[in-house]
């Protein structure tokens, strides 16, 4: 029976996991709950779980230091991290601190809920399984876990050691040589993200001949690899053929692409556990481009654009006006070409974006509040941006928009008719599925924030306020026409959660759905 610990600090969603699936039919149980970090610490000393679902925005200790205070403690068990939409920074930051897989909390149901424990205890066995099979022909597994344990905590080494005064650190003081492999989650079918045995073994066969390394596994989309110098046994070593060797077994034997990160200059454990911080941050870079094989220690990320002031950028774009717009698309796209070149982190430049799009707004302060709204709109879409393609369209738009005057007001409905009529007869058709504003644009084949922008003018109101009203109005008329669940009815509508489904309701209509049934 695998022991689960519970860490919110919300009752509501504690008690919705303890009761949405029948734990011990699936060989689980909860075996306790706790309200933050160091009540959860407290419990994992005396219970020793082996999942721990946490969420991350709790009181005197965060789900973040929690995992943290893990880690550098050497839990081995499965982390899933509960987490909101607008969480998805600290979600990342999560797994890269080791977290194994997340929740959305909109989204629990039971399915989704036992897939993902049923992924964590298929990788607790295939890990107790496969940590035997390769310490016996590299190093053991207690060292293994230490090492992983030291290279996603926060101790210096000293620290370390004295909590394992009868282990023998004298490898950590030697050069080595780090290997990050990095798997993308949009590669990875939801059956495949598990790191399994096979993969691991690809790797070991991988450096045959050529060293002993150490292959951890800190999430469902990495491989680190760690390798004494001492342990290489060829003269000719080259870490750049070796990533490229990685590269092509896995494209051969498992029809992935990962990103192989390397650096062959390291003094210490401790310059590896910085390697592979930079490592998290290099791969920001595919913002820009995709990423193959790359030396960290020749690379190196800018905080800042030189040269480039947003109030500059505004008062240019205002001068070239709707005449030259082309010469306004043509320097947006050479600044992402100056960032790309010289690895500027993502979020600077799409807050130069933003902000220069905050002082277009400041110089045209005559533009009407339909505008403004959709100005915010953008912002937002800006900095959530994934790639630096849809950053670059979505500037676009809002830019054309600013210097061609078009407005709520004077917009003629009937020049988007096609491409909204679209939107709506795929919104109409598919609000009972998972669909987002990202969907609709792919559909429709425009950017998100362009079609915000013809939506709004055409109909009024934003894309998400029309599939709100939608899904709601839906969801009276089954709650009055029929004697369906409100959890049915919920997911009938496209809403996974049935109690953001009832808030919802309950503000669209002030009153809950099962009191307005009640009123019917």
């Amino acid at each position: 029976m695998y022991k689960v610990l519970l860490v919110d600090d919300e009752p509501i969603i504690k008690i919705a996991l303890r009761s949405i699936i029948p734990w011990e039919e699936h060989n689980m149980t909860i075996c306790a709950t706790a309200s933050n970090g160091a009540e959860g610490l407290k419990l994992v000393s005396e219970l020793s779980p082996e999942i721990i679902i946490t969420d991350l925005k709790m009181p005197e200790m965060d789900g973040l230091e929690f995992i943290r205070h893990l880690k550098s403690h050497g839990f081995n068990g499965q982390i899933l991290v509960l987490s909101n939409y607008e969480d998805f920074d600290s979600v990342r930051s999560a797994l890269k601190l080791g977290a194994n897989d997340y929740l959305l909390k909109i989204k629990i149901q039971a399915e989704t809920l036992l897939e993902t424990l049923n992924n964590a205890i298929h990788e607790l066995e295939e890990s107790s399984q496969v940590e035997n099979a390769v310490s016996d022909s590299a190093l053991d597994d207690v060292m293994a876990d230490l090492l992983k344990s030291f290279l996603l905590g926060e101790e210096s080494i000293d620290a370390f050691r004295g909590t394992y005064p009868d282990i023998d650190f004298s490898f950590a003081e030697k050069p080595c040589v780090f290997f990050d492999l990095y798997f993308s989650p949009t590669e990875l079918s939801r059956q495949s993200r598990v790191i399994s045995a096979y993969m691991k073994n690809t790797v070991w066969e991988a450096f045959q001949g050529i060293a002993k390394p150490y292959i951890l596994v800190p999430n469902h989309y990495s491989i680190l690899i760690y390798l004494p110098k001492e342990s290489i046994t060829v003269d000719d070593f080259d870490a750049t053929l070796l990533s490229g060797k990685l590269i092509n077994r896995f494209e051969l034997y498992h029809s992935l692409s990962p990103v192989v990160m390397h650096h062959t200059s390291l003094s210490s454990i401790s310059d590896a556990r910085d390697a592979l911080r930079k490592c998290s941050e290099i791969l920001t870079l595919q913002f820009y481009r995709d990423l193959s094989v790359v030396d960290v220690s020749k690379l190196s990320l800018t905080h800042f654009i030189e040269g480039i002031y947003y109030k500059d950028l505004a008062k240019q774009i205002l001068k070239n006006g709707a005449s030259s717009i082309s010469d306004t698309m043509d320097s947006l796209s050479a600044i992402i070409t100056i960032c790309d070149k010289s690895n500027v982190y993502p979020e600077i430049l799409k807050s130069l974006f933003v902000k220069t799009l905050g002082h277009l707004e400041f110089l045209r302060s005559n533009l009407d509040s339909d505008t403004h709204d959709y100005f915010i709109e953008v912002c937002e879409l800006l900095m959530t941006s994934s790639s630096a393609k849809s950053l670059f369209d979505d500037m676009s738009a809002a830019i054309q928009t600013l210097v061609s005057g078009i407005s709520a007001e004077n917009a003629d409905p009937n020049r988007y008719k096609a491409e909204v009529r679209k939107a709506l007869d795929y919104i109409n058709e598919n609000y009972s599925e998972q669909i987002s504003l990202s969907t609709i644009s792919e559909h429709v084949n425009l950017s998100s924030s362009y079609l915000c922008k013809i939506f709004k003018m055409a109909t009024g109101v934003s894309i998400t306020s029309y599939l709100s009203d939608l899904r709601m109005k839906k969801a009276k008329e089954l709650l009055s026409s029929s004697d369906n669940s409100i959890k049915e009815i919920s997911h009938a509508v496209g809403i996974d959660d049935q109690l953001y489904f009832s808030r919802m309701f309950k503000k669209f209509y002030g009153v809950s759905p099962s009191e307005f049934r009640g009123m019917s």
